[in-house]
Order: C-alpha cells, then sequence, then structure tokens
C-alpha cells in the first residue's frame, strides 16, 4: 500500500493507530501480570515467614529444672503450677517424694524424715485430699490417705505384690482413689476405694493387664493402658467403668494416660517409634502428635496447669532429670 495515495492515507493512518493501541495493551498487561507476580510473591513470603515463626515457637528448647541426674518419676503440679511434687530414688534402697518449686529451683522432701519408700503422690482438686503410695515391708506396700484439713490419716493393704499398685489417682472431688492391682492370676483390674478406706469397688473385669489409671479433671471419665487386646493401649471408659473405647491401636507400648486441664487430650509414653518418646492425642483418637524426640528415654508426663506445657522426666547422658516442654 502506498501511504502517499490520498485514498489509502486515512488507512495507513488507522493501521498505526492501532499499531500503538496494541503495544499500550501490551504494556498494561505486563504491568498486571507484574504485579499480581509480587503480590503472590509478598504472600508467599508472609506466608513462609509466618510458618517459620510458628515453627520457632512450637520448637522451643525444653527447659531443665533438675540437675541431680537421679532416677525420677511421676510428676504432678500442684499450687497451680508453682510446685512439682514427684518420686526419686535418693538412695540405693529408698525412694523418697519431693517436692520442686519451680521458679526458685529448690527441692525439699514432700514427706520430711519419711523412713521407708514413698511415691506415686496424687491430689484432688483443691490439694485437701492427698494420697501416695508407701512401702512398708520388702515387696508390700500400702495405700495412703490424707485429708489435709482434719489431719486424718487412712492406710489401706491391696494385699501382696509391689508392681500391681504402681500407679493411683486421686479424683478431683477427693472422694475416693484409684489403683491398679492383680487379683487373680494373670489378669489385672483397676479398683475404686473410698476416701475413708472403707468401700473397694472393681471397676474393670476385663482379661489382661489394666494399669496407670487416670481421673480426668472433670472426674467423669477415666484413662488407662490395657493389655485387653494383645498389647498396651490407652482405653477410656466412664468413671463407673462403662463405654469402654479404645484410643490408640499400635504394636508398640502405650502408656501412662495423663489429661489435659481441659479434658480434651492425653499425653502419654509410647514404644511406638522404637524409644520410649511423648505423644498428645485428642480424646476422641485423633490428631496424635509426637511431642518428643530424643534416642534416649522421655516418660511420665503431666500437664501445666495452663494447658500448654508438659513436665517430663527425660534421660540425657544416662541421667534423669525433669524438664519443661511448650507445646
Amino acid at each position: 500500500m502506498n501511504c502517499f495515495d490520498r485514498r489509502s492515507f486515512a488507512d495507513c493512518a488507522g493501521t498505526g493507530s492501532d499499531s500503538h493501541r496494541r503495544i499500550h495493551e501490551n504494556s498494561d498487561s505486563a504491568r498486571r501480570i507484574s504485579e499480581v507476580s509480587q503480590l503472590r510473591l509478598r504472600r508467599f513470603v508472609l506466608a513462609l515467614l509466618a510458618t517459620l515463626f510458628t515453627a520457632s515457637l512450637t520448637a522451643a528448647p525444653p527447659i531443665r529444672l533438675t540437675t541431680d541426674g537421679k532416677q525420677k518419676m511421676d510428676p504432678v503440679f500442684v499450687a497451680n503450677g508453682a510446685e512439682i511434687v514427684y518420686a526419686a530414688q535418693v538412695s540405693f534402697s529408698q525412694i523418697s517424694l519431693m517436692r520442686l518449686d519451680v521458679a526458685e529451683r529448690t527441692i525439699e522432701p514432700f514427706n520430711s524424715g519419711a523412713p521407708t519408700s514413698e511415691l506415686c503422690a496424687t491430689f484432688s482438686r483443691d490439694e485437701k485430699t492427698r494420697a501416695f503410695i508407701r512401702n512398708n515391708a520388702n515387696l508390700h506396700v500400702l495405700l495412703v490417705i490424707q485429708d489435709m484439713e482434719s489431719g486424718s490419716t487412712v492406710e489401706h493393704n491391696p494385699g501382696g505384690g509391689f508392681a500391681g499398685v504402681r500407679c493411683i489417682s486421686m479424683a478431683p472431688d477427693g472422694s475416693r482413689l484409684l489403683y491398679a492391682f492383680p487379683e487373680t492370676e494373670g489378669d489385672q483390674q483397676i479398683f475404686s476405694l473410698s476416701a475413708d478406706g472403707k468401700t473397694k469397688m472393681a471397676i474393670t473385669k476385663g482379661g489382661g493387664v489394666d494399669g496407670s489409671p487416670r481421673f480426668s479433671p472433670d472426674g467423669r471419665w477415666i484413662a488407662f493402658a490395657s493389655t485387653r487386646d494383645g498389647n498396651f493401649d490407652i482405653f477410656t471408659m466412664t468413671s463407673a467403668g462403662e463405654q469402654l473405647y479404645r484410643l490408640t491401636e499400635h504394636q508398640g507400648y502405650d502408656t501412662r494416660p495423663a489429661w489435659s486441664p481441659d479434658g480434651k487430650r492425653l499425653a502419654f509414653t509410647s514404644l511406638r517409634d522404637g524409644n520410649y518418646d511423648i505423644y498428645v492425642v485428642d480424646i476422641d483418637g485423633t490428631n496424635l502428635r509426637r511431642i518428643t524426640d530424643h534416642p534416649e528415654r522421655d516418660d511420665f508426663s503431666w500437664w501445666h496447669p495452663n494447658g500448654k506445657q508438659l513436665v517430663v522426666v527425660s534421660e540425657r547422658e544416662g541421667k534423669q532429670d525433669l524438664y519443661l516442654i511448650t507445646l
């Protein structure tokens, strides 16, 4: 086409206008694409930073609360989280209950001058009733229940044997105590004992070994470990022994459940990954989460009243101490 031809000049001018318009449109499109790309990049960076920040919070290192390295077990928070009562191997032949001031890191005997081994302390919600296991002869123990207001003490003899009453649990209202004991050969059941020691009742009647019973914070439920289905798993039931529910189902060893303060989760010890570690699961068996991951042993977890931390007995370099873990 000859652009100097008058008839075709307008056509040439129009062609140039279309070309400029396309250039502008392409420029606008490129600018919009660039803006979208920058927006997506900013969102990605913000999401990445949020993930890293959250990970840094959940990965906070455990806080070491004791440093003596002695064998320890059964820590429980008291005094609204200000203190921890636990059992420690104080000599070759004696286990004693100790009280740790969490803020000051000072430790003193729970029962000063106790001549024999004591372990597994448990408390009512208001801490006016407490109980523990006391060794009164070779491989024989008593259940000791104390009313701190009246000063009365009840001693209950569950029978022969030591391992069967390894773990006890006080009802939140202080009315009764749970313990496990092998009354029949080969089986071990969970029993309920009134705080005055007068009324005893079997809560479980199934085959296998039932142990580590724990009352829920509201006293309506009991969590425990059992071999009734072959290996140790975590179960729950009502405080009357009904509505049995299996929370874990694994060939590994699951035991020592501990209720969260709101009653919605359980922490427990498991060998499912080849080592003693702490896990947390919802009470319907979902949202299983591994809390510790160390080649040495982590065991005996207990919730802080804030529901955000656990105290755990951890073995490091062959020595055991209490550690505070933030979830």
